[in-house]
């Protein structure tokens, strides 16, 4: 006889056997389907008892092992049950959590929102949230829940609780914060990038960062850096950059970038690898300074203490240093260097007698006729007072040297116009070259101003 499910799913047979041969009667084969009959119902509940034995091993071992910490409440919020996890979590023990409400573990600033949030699952909700808890050590911790009804044969008969410390999460958060409003407070531009992408794009970029470049931040977000360099950013800087990205390597440069408008800054930029746990650069951050300013104060330092700032002319310091480079070019190709020295004939007493100003108005003048008669890699300075020096490298003959010097006395001796003023003045000129060695730059420009010597034309 088969023995069959309700479902007519085959478990096995029921069979009787006779001593000898015979045909079972009718009341015998009635009590071989009640035989088969009752098997059937033992065999499923044999199998329906080991499953639920298999399923509440399973539920078990969830419950015990599940690394967050895991408990169940009565309808009221009793806790009747909880894992290993919830006694290291809160620093209780099973049995001190037996039985007592959950409110007893949380701060009293939050237990109204925990008792709304367990009201919720109890009325057949699932939700998570956020608390505070209070340790077994008296300090207080965050915890992150999930509670949830458990319903049997729909009836909700109780909730069940997932808990985790989130303390640290918390504090990284509040670090991150903080962090973020720093870099976004920062007066300096800051950028991040993707290292792990071929192109690096920019995936963060603060208000500085926009302030200074005028592009707002959707139109930096996913594009390479290199929007921001022109015809005017030095090539060995970029390779420079280049270098440090592709090793992984602090980079710390000067450069010239451009604004969305086309202007250029000068941009102080340091580029900083992030890595991970592991040691791999994930991200590059670049801290950009707009140090304009700063460079054109650098350069009028050095423009101040390299010119004459009257006329605009190089002063004495720079003529030494021209004429001292002058001599070394020349010294190895066989060049000729020439040396005039000019001193303008009665200027004290115009300064005394007609006034500073105009004294000043015929510098400047002689100092602008002085640079129009010479050629482009002629060097002009204003050596001191009414003195000029000129620097002629590479001069073609004395004669050529001569007829500029008589082409300057010329020119200065033109009537000058200050403010319907005409003044009048004249120069004396003093010649000298490397005709021979010479001791030092000095020499030459002391036989310029001396008109004489074995170097002089």
């Amino acid at each position: 006889m088969p023995i069959l499910t309700s479902k007519n799913e085959l478990l096995g047979t029921f069979a009787t056997y006779y001593r000898t041969p015979a045909t079972p009667a009718l009341a015998a084969q009635k009590n071989l389907a009640r035989a088969a009959a009752l098997v059937a119902l033992a065999i499923i509940r044999q199998r329906d008892t080991e499953s639920h034995q298999a399923l509440s091993g399973w539920h078990q071992a969830l419950f015990s092992n599940h690394p967050d910490g895991v408990f169940t409440f009565d309808l009221n919020g009793h806790i009747q049950d909880c894992n290993t996890a919830l006694e290291k979590i809160t620093g209780y023990s099973a049995d001190n959590l037996h039985g007592l409400h959950f409110n007893l573990f949380v701060e009293p600033d939050y237990r109204s929102q925990t008792q709304l949030a367990f009201d919720r699952a109890r009325n057949g909700e699932a939700i998570t949230y956020e608390t505070m808890g209070t340790h077994a050590a008296g300090h207080p911790y965050f915890l992150e829940i999930t509670n949830f009804p458990v319903n049997i044969q729909g009836e909700i008969v109780g909730v069940y609780g997932l808990c985790r410390d989130i303390t640290d999460r918390k504090r990284q958060e509040a670090d991150l914060r903080l962090l973020k409003r720093g870099i976004e407070a920062s007066p300096s531009g800051m950028l991040m990038v993707d290292a792990h992408s071929p192109d690096m794009p920019v995936i963060y970029a603060n208000p500085a960062f926009s302030e200074m470049t005028g592009y707002e931040h959707d139109e930096v977000i996913g594009r390479n850096c290199r929007f921001l360099q022109g015809k005017h950013t030095a090539p060995e800087i970029l390779d420079a950059i280049r270098y440090g990205l592709r090793h992984r390597r602090e980079i710390n440069v000067e450069l010239i970038n451009y604004r969305k408008d086309g202007t250029p800054f000068w941009n102080h930029l340091l580029i900083s690898p992030v890595f991970d746990k592991d040691g791999l650069c994930t991200h590059f951050i670049g801290t950009q300074q707009d140090i304009t300013q700063q460079k054109e104060q650098e350069a009028q330092i050095t423009y101040q203490a390299t010119h004459d700032l009257l006329t605009g002319l190089p002063n004495a310091v720079s003529f030494q240093e021209a004429l001292r480079n002058a001599l070394v070019v020349c010294g190895k190709s066989g060049g000729s260097v020439g040396v005039l020295y000019l001193d303008l004939d009665g200027f004290k007493p115009i300064n005394d007698e007609v006034g500073h100003h105009v004294g000043n108005e015929v510098l400047i003048t002689i100092a602008r006729r002085l640079t129009d008669l010479t050629a482009p890699e002629a060097n002009v300075a204003r050596l001191v007072g009414d003195e000029f020096g000129l620097l002629i490298p590479n001069y073609g003959s004395r004669k050529e040297v001569i007829e500029l010097a008589e082409r300057i006395l010329v020119a200065v001796e033109q009537p000058i116009d200050t403010d319907g003023q005409m003044v009048h003045i004249s120069a004396s000129i003093g010649i000298a070259c490397n005709c021979t060695p010479l001791g030092g730059p000095h020499e030459l420009l002391q036989f310029a101003a001396g008109g004489f010597g074995s170097s002089t034309l």
